[in-house]
């Protein structure tokens, strides 16, 4: 289902800026329209993501789908840039609707995150294939429409991951606060890519690049990340995601310093790699870090399509003053900022608690604490003067890693967690980067 989904939205995205230059549009309207586009996914996946925690996933899931084939079909009617302009924000809302829960669904239910990836970015090769041979908007609106028509049928047979413990009532800042250096060096590099990527079949354009060999460098791209999310997710999240933001600022200093647009071949290969490890090692990272797992997706997915909301603005100005080339430099030095902030130390953002699988804030199982007090132990606060017991544990992504158990009333072992920085005693809780790939 994930195919199909990202199978319709592409098939429209690839050429809605050679429309909107047939409709008269400048660099920085057309960069205007695709931040229409974003700002609405933005607010739906963050919105609905949180909404899933709630009231579950499926129910978001379809209900984005049935919208999302409704403004695909509405493509049809759009005559000038406004009309444009609408349909591609009611787009962007319903795909943020489905993305976010869809994305929780998939983990909760014990999927391949780099497998679940792989197969959106083979949704990509299928648009771009499908922009490629048909090269007529009319007819790619329409198919984008069918697409998600068929993705509706799929998500029939969807049902819920079963859970014993109550859902909680996540709030999305503290959730997001766990992680605030992914999704910080995230916003920075997608902040670049945004204003590459509605300019990019232009740019494609202006080298020489005929509408097939547009479809064909963008195939390329998405066709190298089926295999590379796949083995991504073999290798610890930490470094894929580092490698996939310096190969990023390699790929944009690629597309500067070409001349002609067979020159870009290899340069989509490694843009390939780089999105497959900053995606996948992004995603571990975040879904990890607690059990509002639906909001850490729409907050990831939020942040992307922030930048795709910002992003063309900032691309189409800088093309519209300097030039294609001036924005690829901007977007190497963003890709290069966001890996300087994720590699600061950790002292940078203060770490915060993350609660163990079905647990909430309010209730982390544990020894009752004097005076009703929660049995939450932070991770890098004072913990309560309880009974502790050192052992050795192998976690699969940090071996050897020395760590505390907070023994029951009954003196079984509840949880483990590592070590923190500055002497402090790991919460009983799952780390964030606990688990090696599934």
């Amino acid at each position: 289902m994930n195919f199909l989904i990202y199978a319709a939205s592409f098939s429209s995205l690839i050429f809605v800026p050679l429309l909107c230059r047939d409709l008269g549009a400048t660099p920085w309207e057309i960069g205007l329209i695709g931040t229409v586009y974003g700002a609405a996914y933005w607010v739906s996946s963050l919105y609905f993501g949180w909404r899933s925690d709630v009231c579950g996933r499926v129910g978001f899931i379809r209900l984005g789908i049935i919208c999302g084939t409704v403004a695909f079909t509405g493509q049809l009617l759009a005559r000038d840039l406004v009309t444009l302009a609408v349909w591609r924000g009611l787009v962007g809302l319903a795909l943020g609707m489905a993305t976010a829960a869809l994305v929780a669904l998939v983990y909760e239910t014990g999927g391949h995150m780099g497998t679940f990836g792989s197969y959106g970015s083979l949704g990509w090769v299928a648009g771009a294939v499908a922009g490629a041979l048909l090269q007529d908007y009319r007819r790619l609106f329409l198919l984008s429409a069918l697409l998600s028509g068929l993705a509706l049928i799929f998500s029939a047979g969807l049902r819920e991951a079963e859970s014993g413990a109550r859902r909680p009532v996540p709030r999305p800042g503290e959730v997001m606060k766990r992680q605030a250096r992914v999704y910080a060096a995230v916003f920075l590099r997608h902040l670049g890519a945004g204003g590459v990527w509605v300019l990019l079949p232009l740019y494609f354009a202006e080298l020489g690049a005929s509408p097939t060999w547009i479809g064909i460098l963008w195939a390329l791209n998405f066709a190298g990340q089926v295999p590379g999310m796949r083995l991504a997710e073999r290798f610890d999240a930490q470094r894929i995601f580092r490698f996939g933001l310096l190969g990023s600022a390699a790929v944009f200093v690629a597309y500067a310093l070409a001349r002609n647009h067979m020159q870009l071949i290899p340069a989509q290969g490694l843009l390939a790699a780089a999105w497959s490890g900053l995606y996948v090692g992004a995603l571990l990272l975040v879904l990890r870090a607690g059990v509002e797992r639906g909001t850490a997706s729409g907050g990831l997915v939020a942040t992307l399509n922030l930048c795709e909301a910002v992003g063309p603005l900032w691309g189409g100005a800088v093309a519209e003053i300097w030039s294609y080339r001036a924005v690829m430099g901007v977007a190497a030095g963003l890709s290069l900022a966001g890996f300087l902030v994720y590699v600061l130390p950790r002292s940078a953002f203060r770490d915060h608690a993350v609660p163990a699988d079905g647990a909430t804030e309010r209730n982390i199982a544990g020894p009752e604490l004097p005076e009703g007090r929660s049995g939450l132990i932070h991770a890098c606060g004072k913990a309560p003067e309880l009974p502790r017991v050192k052992v050795e544990v192998e976690d699969e992504s940090r071996r050897g890693i020395r760590t505390e158990a907070v023994p029951g009333e009954d003196g079984k072992r509840l949880r483990t967690g590592p070590r923190c920085h500055g002497g402090a005693r790991g919460a009983a809780h799952e780390h964030p980067y606990g688990r090696g790939a599934r």
